[in-house]
């Protein structure tokens, strides 16, 4: 499937060059737009309820296209990255947890104007996704006299996605260079996931040496799904 996404691609885009290479006029040959989600934005614009029932799904925060204007093909990508650290060292289990995740796409696409103020677009996409997680907890039990059982656990989970499909959206021109638009993508993704929970238990009693236990287990689930992605999400983009 990938292979068959990027010698499309590849074929699509080298007609389109050898194309634009013979336009001997002065005519801009690409046309460039950056985009990013605004949904935040207009929440607070247009909606003063703080309510985040309605959480955004769209992973892809920044989105970038390279456009051959004389055949309305060429290259759209998209990436995301979150990162967040939760830390709860006041509560009887010293809590942290760390999450990294990754996404990201790109295809060859195709945008075609429908009027004056609406232009729409679709592509053909790789997409994929690198997801880590790790979360530390530790318990302390204290019997007193110096006595004491403590529990350290560590879960790191790992996953990443590879796949592509289909990617379509509506775009709507404020002035010839700002856009507002929204996309919907309807993709097959294979997650290998892995996870790693590694306890230490150690047991301390005053007069007697320390004694600390470990045990270390791995699973690994194989999961695919198709994933779809509905026109939640606001861009506004830059055209230049």
């Amino acid at each position: 499937m990938l292979k068959k996404i990027v010698l499309t691609s590849v074929f699509i885009l080298s007609i389109c060059y050898s194309y634009a290479q013979t336009d001997s006029t002065q005519t801009k040959k690409i046309n460039h737009y950056i985009g990013i989600q605004a949904n935040p934005l207009f929440r607070q614009i247009i909606n003063l309820n703080n309510n985040n029932s309605n959480a955004v799904i769209n992973p892809y925060l920044l989105t970038y296209s390279f456009i051959f204007s004389k055949c309305g093909w060429g290259i759209q990508t998209g990436i995301g990255y979150n990162y967040s650290v939760t830390a709860d060292k006041d509560a009887p289990a010293n809590h942290q947890s760390k999450i990294n995740d990754l996404f990201y796409r790109a295809g060859v696409g195709r945008k075609i104007v429908l009027s004056k103020k609406f232009e729409a677009e679709f592509s053909l996409d790789v997409a994929g996704d690198y997801r880590n997680d790790r979360t530390f907890s530790m318990s302390v039990t204290n019997f007193g006299s110096g006595s004491s059982d403590s529990v350290a656990t560590t879960v790191t989970s790992n996953i990443t996605s590879i796949g592509g499909g289909i990617r379509g959206g509506l775009n709507f021109y404020l002035s010839p260079k700002i856009l507002l638009g929204t996309e919907a993508n309807y993709y097959y993704l294979i997650s290998p996931q892995k996870q790693n929970i590694f306890i230490k238990e150690t047991i301390t009693q005053p007069g007697f040496a320390t004694n600390s236990t470990s045990t270390n287990e791995n699973q690994s689930i194989d999961n695919s799904k198709f994933s779809l992605t509905l026109p939640a999400v606001l861009f506004l983009i830059v055209k230049f």
